[in-house]
């Protein structure tokens, strides 16, 4: 039986990553993307890349990212910035229940 490999998590904010298997999903070719925006501060969650090109998709309005570039992190201003190793990715946004509102997306 093949073992399975662990698929890594990484967490920035209320910006959650998770690394995916490979999909067949569509990705447009973008050089950077901005994953959440600060209510407040107006800062922002971005992945960049110095090299490369990030692939975007967007299933049912769920995210989902491909690194290629060895050297893509994900950036904000008052975080510490996250290296992600090439691969499939995951992005949720952490939500909050608000009993007015009832689900809303958490902001910096």
């Amino acid at each position: 039986m093949k073992k399975k490999e662990r698929l890594l998590k990484y967490r920035q904010g209320d910006v959650y990553i998770f690394a995916v298997e490979k999909t067949d999903y569509n990705f447009k070719q973008v050089s950077s993307k901005v994953l959440a925006y600060g209510e407040v501060t107006g800062h922002s969650h971005q992945i960049v890349t110095e090299k490369g090109l990030i692939g975007v998709a967007e299933i049912k309005g769920q995210l989902y990212l491909r690194i290629t570039d060895q050297n893509a992190m994900v950036k904000h201003e008052e975080h510490y910035h996250i290296n992600l190793p090439p691969g499939d990715y995951k992005v949720i946004i952490q939500r909050e229940y608000d009993p007015v509102q009832y689900q809303r997306s958490v902001m910096d």
